[in-house]
């Protein structure tokens, strides 16, 4: 026996709230005595919460290939980047 029922609905908003706009942005670290400034990266991850100040923290992949830390991530406030042009 087969009986139809409703598809599940995607709840929308709470979508429209996580969703982060510079995930994969190209950016520049700008923080001044930073060891990584003028750091060119891509952003993978947005940081909010408890853990963290008011200001989110922005975490970074850099660009350019580091032997040492080959994948290596950077973590910022996010008022010591610049989106890159």
């Amino acid at each position: 026996m087969h009986t139809s029922k409703a598809a599940p609905q995607l709840n929308t908003q709470h979508l429209l709230a996580d969703f982060v706009p510079w995930i994969n942005a190209h950016v520049v670290v700008t923080k001044s005595k930073h060891p990584r400034k003028g750091t060119h990266g891509i952003v993978t991850n947005v940081l909010r919460g408890p853990g963290t100040s008011v200001e989110p923290r922005i975490q970074i992949r850099p660009l350019a290939y580091d032997p040492s830390a080959p994948f290596s991530l950077i973590v910022v406030d996010y008022d010591d980047v610049v989106e890159a042009r």
